[in-house]
């Protein structure tokens, strides 16, 4: 019924929709279709390249992937997946032009006005098609996909500073109808607006340089935001923001540069990109002619690659942006598949061009901004002008007050060559404020405004003076010919050049020339320095001047130039508010400029206000992923990727050194926050949140700062801004585990316990050496120089102490210190491993004093031997009470401090150690019987369990705080470590004896481990100065016979196997060959060659069968023999020897700084050992027990301290000044060896001065007496 009421207009209109949703789902399921297939292409040239070993475009990304098959399905999905969502978002964002209405242009027959055939205009019917869908779709549908109240979701993440993401719908904007009139062409009416159909990657197939990584690209239309640029550059780009952005502009077609000029401006050119810290962009014209080629030949030649993980990306930026339509085949850079983009497109490198036809794009770009006008062939100006506005926001700040955007990165433009669009370039840049670096020499525009800016009026506008305008109309009717006659022209350039140098502070000149003693990249900076400080007119003076003066300090500590910073920043009349520097103190830590760290000092920074718990927080977390620190963090802390909390440090530390204690590290904690938030719910306030947003790439968490909310948790707020009693120190320790030497030392410089700082920065290198693997040759080696000269500068303050006062340098040498755990600079440098420090004058007297009790001043070991067998003999000994300062000691305290000498304590030790090797001997050789332990066993067997409750408390009296750092100490001397081996044995072998079948076993270790008791006894030497050392040369020697066993096996393996061979082949296999295969040829090597046992009986055998005598056998095995001996017993002995003698002169040059280590684990050993000898220490450490549980009980554990808080402050003054000192002895070192190499090149120079003088007057002389001869032959003859 309804049907039939229609009318045939409404009929026609419902089968125009039917046939428009049919054709909607046909080209749905064609374009899936297409996508499918395309996919599938896709993962064949992936893998295709994996296997031939191509890196190039996707291919190249994934290349590391597919090297993981069992993750390289989950991981192309999830590549493909971004990539659909970017090129969804571009494809929606971005806009392209095209001429929907073919006009001829009469002057170019068979072409529109638009440059372009009737053929590649968009289809008209089209066009028709989807209006007429649209108006269906609008009077059908209620739910329409165009709603205008359509709000981008909620998901979507905003970057800093940059507008939302676009969501752009695809129906959005006008749909034009057909024009079919004859009238004329016009680009606003003819040309119109269609979504990007060129982005993705360029594969450059022909380049004289091909990259490994493909330039990205988008096709744009003239009117996009400049904002939408940069975040598609920085979002989906991934372009890290910059510290400068260089803008060159200059000559194409006409364009020459002189090999030597062309070296000058490349060098400058890269050596500006690659000065700053974040790098640079260079942004040029993007096509291969002229000065743009000449750009990406420079940026090819400096190009490195920066790789991370699977990818890799450019270290420096080179945006090329180029007129779409004066691309030479631009037609490939269209994706095939609507809103697909190519990935990558194959693009071919023309490097001939014809005047008047598009040329190619340049290789050597990183990235390409087409911008599209809808003409094709025309290089018209909107390219120029996209470029304006584009580099007008970046150079502007964010001002969100006015909303209004900016990138706030410093631009600069630079001239080289070029004409007009040069010319209109440099006046755009100065209209904003952007300073322009004009490259004189180099002819043609740069020449002329070179010219103009040398020769203007003075004054607020300057303009070129009228006497030199003739001059200057004829450098221009030079440079474009195409002004000849045309005064109107002349005139129009002429206007353009006085705008670009009314501004002094906007033009800076450099002269291209080798004796130019400027540099390109110091005259940007001049350029850019000179631009931040022209003060805007309109601000203030104090708030102007001041933003300028800081804008010109980011620009000079950008670019390291802290010269230009003294010179032009800091002047005398420049007033720096309190706090003002922080920010710039901030960043000169973090980018490990020590130099600006100075002068910021200097010029008022308090380090003591300025280091606050979240700066000192925000400097860890900037470890750069790979650094030492990074990683460490990410073993220790409880999170792995951060950020971390002041109390990951100090775990950290802890495992490094062993002892640490900062209680602002303590409370400083990942849970802290939510602690605040919780007593923040209490008050009624909101806490600090953190923001996780803000931070750059390649970092750990950039961001440490908090954001106040509503209200302020004044108790967060102030637990933040709590100062640390010493900022310097704790900067010392975040440069030491940054690896940041040289910041290091200058916070070192500044603090106060120089010595101890030292060694715990040689021991934070130390431990950071030994967790690096041995691949990193380079990393270790450097990590090991630093530690050394740590430890030179510890000895070095130590020394002037030393030399000023032999008392305050033991004292300070023996103090504790409660930041490091309660360890002294002793026990800092054992940990450190020290040896030169410990083999110091005032290390070893502080060591004899503690080996002696000093109470027993200058004993002798005789002395206190008979004192230990007849305790009357005490009696016969000096004593000193170090406590009252005198010689008059009660017999009580004498007995006192004698036994609990160290001296005392270990010839004690030292006997009952022999009494228990004769005990032990004495079991293993009469009293070791299969039915039951004897009375002497079980004695031996207690005897050693008090050994090993010894060496328990041994581990746990060590000065550190952590049970591993204890434990890495006890075992850094083999001494412990034979003691450990000993007991284990021992363990093992009593439990052993109990069984019948392993008695045989526990006897075996029984004997064994006599041997290794026995060793103990070479503890006794390390108390001589004559053995000790011999001791450590043995050690050494060891190690080298291990590896000279190592060539002597291969011998001995293979002349074996040979003679066993030879003499008695095919024998039933049995296990006794091992021993018949390297018993008798070992031995041959000491000289014991077994003649009579060789052969019995005159006969060989195989096997059961009888052979003949072998005679014939026996000269071969001779031969071999006698060169088996020549190499082992005459060459490998010798060798041997040699080794051993190398090693004794090594050694003999350090093994008194080695013995002296080795002194001082001894002295530190025995002073904490009982008094009484084992095995009656076992009383000791009953009484030690019980005392622990009464003081456990009580809750009382004080300890008196050592030295008194005025002995402290005298010593914390001794050794500022001792530092000092030292400080000043190196600078007058530096600055005398300075002067006298002066000094003897200048007489050195007088001298040949003198000698060519005195040369000279006699060559003179010869001259004029030869010559008078000559006069006086001629008269003769005459």
């Amino acid at each position: 019924m309804q049907a039939a009421q229609d009318s045939p207009a409404v009929k026609n209109r419902k089968r125009r929709v039917s046939t428009a949703h049919a054709r909607r789902r046909a080209k749905v399921y064609s374009n899936a279709v297409k996508k499918e297939v395309l996919e599938e292409q896709i993962a064949d040239e992936l893998r295709s390249s994996h296997e031939s070993g191509l890196a190039s475009g996707s291919a190249a990304f994934l290349k590391g992937l597919l090297s993981e098959t069992d993750s390289l399905p989950k991981r192309i999905s999830e590549r493909y997946q971004i990539q659909r969502e970017n090129s969804d978002w571009i494809y929606k964002t971005f806009k392209r032009k095209e001429c929907i209405h073919h006009v001829e242009d009469k002057a170019k027959p068979g072409l529109c006005c638009c440059g372009r055939p009737e053929n590649q205009h968009s289809k008209l019917t089209t066009v028709q098609e989807e209006n007429e869908e649209l108006e269906i779709a609008h009077d059908v549908a209620e739910d329409s996909d165009c709603s205008s109240d359509s709000q981008p979701e909620a998901g979507d993440v905003v970057l800093t500073g940059l507008p939302p993401l676009t969501k752009t719908s695809r129906c959005e904007g006008k749909v034009y109808g057909i024009k079919t009139g004859p009238e004329n062409w016009s680009p606003k009416d003819d040309i119109k607006e269609f979504p990007t159909n060129g982005f993705g990657q360029i594969k450059f197939v022909n380049a004289y340089s091909s990259s490994l990584t493909p330039a990205k690209y988008i096709r744009l239309a003239d009117n996009t935001r400049p904002e939408l640029t940069l975040e598609l550059m920085v979002r989906q780009w991934k372009l890290q923001k910059p510290d400068i952005v260089i803008s060159v502009h200059g000559g194409l077609k006409n364009f020459k540069l002189d090999p030597h000029h062309k070296e000058i401006f490349n060098r400058g050119l890269i050596k500006a990109a690659k000065t700053t810290h974040s790098g640079a962009w260079i942004i040029t014209g993007g096509v291969n002619l002229g000065v743009m080629r000449a750009v990406g030949q420079a940026v090819q030649e400096g190009q490195s690659m920066h790789w991370g993980g699977l990818s890799s990306r450019r270290r420096i930026r080179c945006i090329g942006i180029a007129t779409w339509g004066y691309i030479e085949r631009n037609e490939h850079l269209i994706s095939p598949l609507e809103g697909k983009g190519c990935y990558p497109a194959t693009y071919r490198v023309e490097h001939s061009f014809e005047r008047g036809k598009p040329v190619s794009l340049n290789p050597d770009h990183s990235h390409f901004l087409l911008v599209d006008d809808g003409t094709q062939g025309q290089a018209g100006a909107k390219e120029v002008q996209f470029r304006t506005r584009l580099e007008r926001v970046i150079a502007n700040k964010p001002n969100i007050q006015r909303q209004k955007f900016g990138f706030g990165v410093p631009v600069v433009t630079v001239i080289v060559e070029g004409g007009e669009d040069a010319l209109k370039a440099v006046k755009a840049s100065v209209k904003h404020g952007i300073p322009a670096v004009v490259v004189e020499g180099t002819k043609r525009a740069a020449d002329i405004l070179a010219f103009a800016h040398h020769n203007c009026v003075p004054g607020t506008v300057r303009q070129v003076k009228k006497d030199q305008l003739p001059r200057l109309t004829a450098k221009i009717r030079e440079s474009f010919p195409k002004c000849a006659g045309d005064e109107s022209y002349v005139q129009k350039i002429v206007d353009i050049v006085n705008s670009c140098v009314y501004d002094e502070h906007l033009i800076t000149v450099y002269k291209i020339d080798e004796k130019n003693n400027l540099d390109l990249d110091l005259a940007i900076l001049s350029a850019l320095l000179k631009g931040a400080g022209n003060g805007d007119p309109g601000k203030s003076d104090l708030l102007g001047q001041g933003a300028n003066r800081m804008d010109q300090l980011k620009l000079a500590l950008t670019w390291n130039r802290v010269d230009m910073a003294e010179e032009k920043i800091f002047t005398p009349d420049a007033d720096w508010p309190s706090e003002s520097l922080d920010d710039v103190m901030l960043n000169a830590l973090q980018l490990d400029r020590v130099d600006f760290v100075r002068l910021f000092l200097v010029n008022g920074v308090s380090m003591r206000d300025f280091l606050t718990v979240p700066r000192l927080r925000k400097l860890y977390n900037s470890a750069e992923p790979g650094s030492h620190l990074y990683s460490h963090l990410r073993n220790i802390a409880d999170v792995s990727e951060g950020p971390y909390s002041l109390k990951d440090i100090g775990v950290l530390i802890k495992e490094l050194i062993g002892a640490y204690y900062e209680p602002m590290y303590q409370v400083d904690t990942p849970h802290a926050n939510a602690l605040a938030a919780g007593v923040a719910g209490l008050f009624g306030v909101a806490p600090y949140m953190r923001d996780k947003s803000d931070g750059e790439n390649g970092s750990l968490c950039q961001s440490a700062k908090f954001q106040p909310l509503d209200k302020t948790f004044e108790v967060q707020r102030a637990y933040n801004a709590t100062r640390f009693e010493k900022p310097f120190r704790e900067l010392f320790l975040w440069a030491v585990l940054m690896n940041r030497y040289k910041l290091a030392r200058f916070m070192w410089e500044k603090g106060e316990e120089a010595v101890s700082d030292a060694l715990a920065a040689s021991r934070l290198f130390q431990a950071m050496h030994d967790q690096v693997e041995d691949d990193y040759f380079e990393s270790k080696r450097a990590l090991k120089q630093h530690a050394v000269e740590f430890e030179t500068l510890a000895l070095g303050v130590l020394d002037v102490c030393y030399n000023e006062d032999e008392v305050l340098a033991e004292m300070l040498v023996e103090r504790e210190i409660p930041k490091w755990g309660g360890m002294s600079p002793l026990s800092l440098a054992a940990a450190a491993k020290a040896e030169q420090f410990l083999a110091h004058p005032c290390c070893q007297s502080s060591l004899n004093s503690i080996w002696k009790s000093r109470g027993m001043p200058g004993v002798q070991y005789w002395r206190v031997i008979l004192a230990i067998i007849c305790p009357l003999m005490i009696l016969k000994i000096l004593f000193y009470d170090d406590e009252n300062h005198s010689w008059s000691v009660p017999l009580w305290k004498k007995v006192l401090i004698f036994y609990n000498a160290p001296i005392t304590k270990f010839w004690s030790h030292l006997g009952m150690h022999l009494c228990f090797l004769g005990l032990y001997a004495f079991v293993i050789l009469f009293s070791f019987h299969k039915s039951w332990p004897s009375i002497y066993e079980i004695v031996l067997l207690c005897w050693i369990g008090v050994i090993i409750m010894d060496e328990i408390r041994q581990v746990m009296n060590q000065e550190t705080s952590t049970f591993k750092s204890k434990l890495e100490l006890y075992f850094n001397t083999y001494v412990n470590i034979v003691d450990t081996f000993a007991t284990a044995i021992a363990l093992i072998g009593f439990i052993l004896r109990f069984f019948d079948v392993t008695w045989e076993a526990a006897r075996v270790l029984y004997c064994v481990n006599f041997v290794i008791f026995s060793f103990r006894l070479y503890r006794v030497y390390f108390v001589s100065g004559y053995l000790g050392p011999k001791i450590i040369m043995i050690k050494r020697m060891l190690a080298d016979v291990m590896m000279w066993l190592c060539l002597l096996l291969v011998f001995v393996c293979s002349y074996g196997v040979f003679r066993q061979a030879l003499f008695f082949a095919n024998k039933e296999p049995y296990w006794g060959v091992i021993n018949d295969l390297f018993y008798k040829p070992y031995w041959h090597v000491y000289g014991e060659l077994f003649v009579d046992q060789e052969v019995e009986q005159g006969k060989l055998t195989t096997g059961e069968i009888p052979l003949h005598d072998g005679e014939h056998l026996k000269w071969i095995h001779r031969i071999f023999m006698g060169g088996y001996l020549l190499i082992t017993n005459v060459l490998l002995i010798n060798l041997l020897i040699a080794i051993f003698s190398n090693v004794f002169n090594e050694v003999e040059l350090h093994s008194y700084q080695i013995w002296k280590y080795q002194y001082y684990n001894l002295v530190m050993e025995y002073n904490k050992h009982p008094p009484l000898a084992t095995p009656f220490a076992f009383i000791f450490h009953l009484v030690e027990f019980v005392r622990w549980l009464v003081r456990k009980c009580r809750k009382h554990n004080k300890v008196s301290p050592k030295f008194t808080a005025e002995d402290l402050e005298l010593l914390r003054l001794f050794e500022i000044e001792s530092a000092a000192n030292y400080l000043q002895r190196i600078e007058e070192e530096k600055r005398t060896g300075t002067e006298e190499r002066v000094r003897r090149t200048s007489e050195r120079v007088e001298h040949l001065v003198k000698k060519v003088t005195e040369l000279q007057e006699t060559l003179q002389r010869h001259l004029t007496n030869t010559k008078g001869s000559f006069q006086q032959s001629n008269l003769t003859s005459s």
